[in-house]
């Protein structure tokens, strides 16, 4: 699977994770997770896999999980506290849209 297609296919397992309801921290959660991304991490952990002969179908939750905490700690960097940042992947940070 060339790498496109493999971040196709990592955007549709994250997004199976964040199916849980129109709460405002679903939302929020979606927000950031779906802006644009390169999605290096994830797709670095799939293509090690290979390597070593683990099939994607087993190295998938570990790419998406690998994703989600990256994606954390952007969301607490960006916080006033800290970075106070009001653009994250060219869209409103957390703490400004929501």
């Amino acid at each position: 699977m060339d790498d496109d297609s493999l971040r196709d296919y990592i955007r549709e397992a994250m997004d199976k994770y964040l199916q849980v309801g129109d709460r405002i921290e679903n939302q929020a959660a979606r927000h950031i997770v779906f802006a644009k991304s390169h999605l290096w991490r994830p797709l670095m952990v799939v293509r090690s896999a290979e390597t070593f002969g683990v099939g994607l179908e087993e190295a998938i939750n570990h790419a998406v999980s690998l994703e989600f905490i990256h994606t954390s700690t952007l969301i607490m960097d960006d916080k006033p506290s800290q970075d106070n940042s009001d653009l994250r992947r060219s869209v409103p940070t957390v703490h400004v849209k929501y």
